[in-house]
């Protein structure tokens, strides 16, 4: 069984960070991180698969909605602690970023990542077009999950 998301609180939550987001843009401020996160999150979004980065966004708001979630399971079939990424990117995140004239793919768990994901060290799919921006999704993930 996966942990069911509270959709309210991952809408608000993507709220609460755009704004914060803005705000830093605005104010011209830097968000302090650890250097290696940096350079993760570099390679991350110079990658050409955009899918890597909405599912890290859903990744992200999973954590912070219930920490007992493994957000290295975004496949509800790998885990009893897992979450089902495709729901959430599907529900919440890709409707948030859509309405936020953000640009994204239409469902990011089915354009490259395919059930059964992992996102761990040695975890499937391994075949990747972009393993190094995979490696970058999974180091974050593995980051946040801490």
């Amino acid at each position: 069984m996966a942990y069911p998301i509270d959709s309210g609180a991952a809408r608000d939550l993507l709220k609460t960070a755009l704004d914060t987001a803005e705000e830093a843009y605005r104010d011209r401020s830097q968000p302090s991180a650890h250097e290696d996160i940096v350079a993760y999150t570099d390679c991350l979004f110079t990658s050409s698969t955009r899918a890597y980065r909405e599912a890290l966004v859903g990744c992200v708001v999973a954590r912070y909605v219930d920490d007992r979630i493994n957000i290295r399971h975004p496949a509800t079939t790998t885990s009893k602690e897992a979450f089902s990424g495709r729901s959430l990117a599907d529900q919440v995140v890709t409707p948030f970023l859509q309405e936020s004239a953000i640009p994204v793919s239409k469902s990011p768990y089915l354009s490259s990542l395919r059930g059964g994901a992992r996102f761990e060290r040695g975890g499937a799919p391994r075949i990747q077009r972009d393993a190094a921006g995979f490696d970058a999704l999974v180091s974050i993930v593995d980051y946040v999950a801490k």
